[in-house]
């Protein structure tokens, strides 16, 4: 009895390390940058043509907006912490 239970946890660490190696994919960083430029690039130009301001104040607006999300994102992140850590 403990044979086949010490072979079928065996069994069963091959085949889920077989299935996590499997599912690991690599992360391409300089093609996720170059995504979001393109991305961001569309954005800027499709601002510019529908408020009818040029290319860099359209850049200088996006990368504000963007820049408060991101303070935004961490206020809330910070105040969250704050609030599970007093429990």
């Amino acid at each position: 009895m403990k044979k086949i239970n010490a072979m079928m946890l065996l069994g069963t660490l091959f085949v889920g390390s077989i299935a996590f190696a499997e599912s690991e994919k690599p992360f391409d960083y300089e093609k996720n940058l170059q995504e979001r430029q393109a991305i961001d690039q569309k954005n800027i130009e499709a601002y510019s043509c529908k408020n009818g301001v040029s290319i860099q104040e359209a850049s200088q607006k996006y990368y504000e907006k963007l820049h408060n999300e991101f303070k935004n994102n961490d206020a809330l992140r910070n105040e969250m912490i704050k609030e599970n850590s007093k429990d």
